[in-house]
C-alpha cells in the first residue's frame, strides 16, 4: 500500500468508483507517527499518546480550478475489528492536532496569524459605503443599535435601509417582539 500506484488506485476504486482522479505522482507520504499529550488524567496530568498509522498520505487534488488539500490514510486488517471506526478518529484527532501545533509553530516564525474580523463597531461611516450588498445595512445597524440618536440619523439619511429583505430583517431580530419594532422602524 505504500507505492503511489497501489495507494491511489485503492482510494480512486473506494472514493471514484474506478474512475482515475488521485494521481500518482501527487502523492506524498508523510510520517505515520501520531504523539499527543491529550488533556485529563489525574489532577489534570498528562499523559502522552503515541499510535502508528499504516500508510498516511498527503495529495493536492484540483477541482473545478480550486485546490482542495487532502490526507489520505490506509489501515491493514486482515480481521473484522468493530473498533476500527474508533481507532481511525483517534489517528484523525492527533493528526489534525499535530496540523494545529504546526500551524502555530509556523505563524510563530513568520509572524503574527493575520485574520480578517468584521466588527461593525470599528467600522467609520464612510466605509459602509464600500458595501455592495444588504450587509451595509445589517452592519451598520448592528454599529448603531444602542445609539438610538445615531440609529435614527442613519435610517432617516439612507433609503436602502427601506428595502431590506425578510432574511435580512431576521438577522438583526432576536425574537418576534424585535422583528416587529424594526418592521415598524424601517416603514
Amino acid at each position: 500500500m505504500r507505492q503511489n500506484e497501489i495507494f491511489a488506485d485503492a482510494f480512486n476504486y473506494f472514493v471514484y468508483g474506478g474512475e482515475q482522479v488521485i494521481n500518482p505522482e501527487s502523492l506524498k507520504e508523510l510520517d505515520t507517527r501520531e504523539i499527543d499529550v491529550p488533556y485529563g488524567g489525574e489532577k489534570g496530568a498528562k499523559q502522552p499518546v503515541q499510535k502508528t498509522r499504516d500508510v498516511i498520505k498527503s495529495v493536492i487534488a484540483m477541482m473545478d480550478k480550486c485546490t482542495a488539500y487532502l490526507l489520505l490514510a490506509i489501515e491493514g486488517q486482515s480481521n473484522i475489528h468493530y473498533a476500527m471506526p474508533v481507532k481511525n478518529m483517534v489517528y484523525d484527532a492527533l493528526q489534525y492536532a499535530k496540523q494545529v501545533e504546526e500551524a502555530v509553530v509556523s505563524h510563530k516564525l513568520s509572524g503574527d496569524y493575520k485574520i480578517n474580523l468584521l466588527t461593525p463597531a470599528s467600522i467609520e461611516d464612510e466605509d459602509f459605503e464600500k458595501f455592495q450588498s444588504s450587509l451595509k445595512e445589517v452592519l451598520s445597524f448592528i454599529k448603531y443599535a444602542r445609539d438610538k440618536d445615531g440609529l435614527k440619523k442613519i435610517l432617516d439619511s439612507d433609503e436602502s435601509f427601506r428595502h431590506l429583505g425578510r432574511e435580512e430583517v431576521d438577522v438583526l431580530s432576536v425574537s418576534d417582539s424585535d422583528r416587529k419594532a424594526l418592521w415598524q422602524l424601517l416603514k
